[in-house]
């Protein structure tokens, strides 16, 4: 659909918390009565999002679901919902890590998945938590660890640079972008300010962490121009039909042991089989060296039912 786009920055423990949801076509929606003029101005409904992208300190998680639901006697609305994203741990086995939305019910002081606009929280959560897990050891599945929290501080606050510095100035692009090529969804992820960071101070903050194409001398024969696009994502989202979602993602990498750029790509499609119930399709082709990668790690096909249920 048109003009179905909402963005947000929330507070969190550190930084904030960027979402950028869309909303779905098959949400029961917003009615609007009254006039701000005479404050009898009402909203009453509920909106719903299953696709988009939640950034946290320097990780990229999907959204499950998001919703709101407004009620025509308060101001703000009733929120919930969560995001995933998956990690891999020291045998290499996939784990997923939830951002959760929440709050803190004033009468009984305990969690509760729902919450009004202005009093909920997020916390991170894995798939399968052990007793009296902690945030710190979720957060440690992330690769934040006492050992390299400088490091990890270090990327954090660049990427937080670039949402206040780089998304002002891309969004518009974008929304222009969704127009003149009749699509739903369009999404550019720099990473001009990381790079730029890197590439001219580098020697001099050894706190942070050095990118992959600095620890191959070879790539140093980049174009610096070029340098400042690596690692950069456009993401595209088209509706075929109401309920089958297309997807298209490339980034901008260093292709191993050559001097030049090449590009990651991913390919999705979604089926929406009932109202919370989604089918997904997912191929990746990834570029890298064939003499120094197996052609089953050069690509990747995943499928994937996801159901999400009401909170």
């Amino acid at each position: 659909g048109l003009s179905n786009r909402y963005f947000v920055d929330i507070p969190a423990v550190i930084g904030e918390v960027y979402m950028d949801l869309s909303i779905d076509e098959v949400s029961q929606g917003l009615h609007f009565t009254g006039r701000l003029i005479d404050e009898s101005f009402r909203v009453e409904g509920e909106v719903e999002s299953t696709r988009g992208r939640v950034e946290y300190l320097d990780v990229n998680f999907r959204v499950e679901k998001f919703g709101a639901i407004f009620n025509r006697f308060e101001l703000y609305p009733e929120v919930y919902g969560r995001a995933w994203t998956t990690v891999r741990d020291s045998t290499n086995f996939p784990k997923d890590i939830y951002l959760v939305l929440y709050a803190v019910d004033p009468e009984t002081k305990q969690e509760v998945s729902r919450g009004r606009w202005e009093d909920f929280r997020f916390k991170l959560v894995s798939s399968d938590p052990t007793i009296g897990e902690t945030q710190e050891n979720v957060l440690s599945y992330l690769g934040y660890s006492i050992d390299n929290l400088s490091k990890k501080a270090g990327n954090v606050g660049l990427t937080l640079t670039e949402n206040y510095l780089i998304r002002p100035l891309v969004r518009p692009l974008e929304r222009t972008l969704e127009r003149s090529l009749k699509l739903d969804y369009v999404r550019l992820q720099s990473s001009i300010t990381s790079n730029l960071f890197y590439y001219g101070f580098q020697n001099r903050f050894k706190f942070l962490e050095n990118p992959n194409y600095y620890r191959n001398p070879l790539n140093n024969n980049f174009d610096p121009a070029l340098l400042l696009l690596q690692s950069s994502e456009v993401t595209l989202g088209k509706y075929l039909l109401r309920d089958i979602y297309l997807t298209y993602s490339g980034q901008l990498v260093s292709v191993y042991d050559e001097s030049k750029l090449g590009l990651n790509h991913k390919f999705g499609l979604e089926y929406r089989l009932l109202r919370n119930t989604l089918l997904e399709f997912e191929y990746d082709k990834f570029q890298f060296n064939p003499e120094y990668y197996s052609r089953r790690a050069l690509q990747d096909w995943r499928i994937r039912l996801r159901h999400s249920f009401n909170f």
